[in-house]
């Protein structure tokens, strides 16, 4: 039995496991879509976890807040994005807190926080909603797909966040050196014979790579 079939079975079978942390994620994602402001928390957490899946925590930072920043001096704003940069850990701390400001300023030119969730909310499809998170410092193609996926929109179902992470499974699959879009045609092909959204294989192999290297 290849590789393949292998994951498929894998996947097939109950695992209460695998179950609860969908539904933790699904839920994580719904609190996330409460937030009036989400937008800004999740590029605070999209920044945090490039490179780093530790510095989300700046996301939960009170400090780093849109509302609290906005009532800083220019000055202090970026003192304090620097120094919470630093003190959660991500990595390439000076970019990241650059690019981290310039997305500030960027929102507060489209009216604030506020209404620049609304206006995200408001995309219709899932071009509009890559190109609309592309206008960020720092945000390439993988990131924009990642950061709609992290709030389980339903445009992102069947889409996988294809990256460093999964090279070993993709190298079991013989995909290691294919095309982005090989790979997703692929990982999305496996996930329907699962019964599984491609959304849910992607954070499946992420959380539990050795899981799946294993079999």
């Amino acid at each position: 039995m290849n590789y393949e079939k292998r994951l498929v079975r894998k996947l097939l079978q109950e695992n209460e496991e695998f179950e609860k942390y969908l539904n933790e994620q699904k839920e994580y994602a719904d609190w996330i879509i409460s937030m009036d402001d989400w937008l800004w928390f999740i590029l605070l957490q999209s920044y945090g976890t490039l490179g780093n899946s530790k510095g989300g925590s700046i996301a939960h930072e009170s400090a780093m807040k849109y509302s609290n920043l906005a009532s800083l001096s220019k000055t202090q704003r970026k003192k304090t994005i620097g120094k919470l940069v630093k003190e959660n850990g991500l990595r390439y701390p000076n970019k990241k807190a650059q690019w981290i400001n310039d997305s500030f300023e960027l929102i507060a030119g489209l009216g604030g926080a506020r209404a620049a969730t609304r206006l995200a909310g408001c995309l219709s499809n899932k071009s509009e909603k890559l190109e609309f998170m592309k206008q960020f410092k720092g945000f390439g193609d993988k990131y924009a797909r990642n950061a709609w996926m992290d709030l389980c929109d339903s445009d992102f179902a069947n889409t996988i966040a294809v990256d460093s992470n999964l090279n070993k499974i993709l190298d079991k699959l013989g995909l290691l050196v294919a095309t982005y879009l090989v790979q997703e045609k692929k990982l999305v092909s496996i996930a329907k014979s699962a019964g599984i959204t491609g959304w849910e294989l992607d954070r499946l192999l992420y959380k539990f790579t050795n899981q799946f290297l294993e079999i």
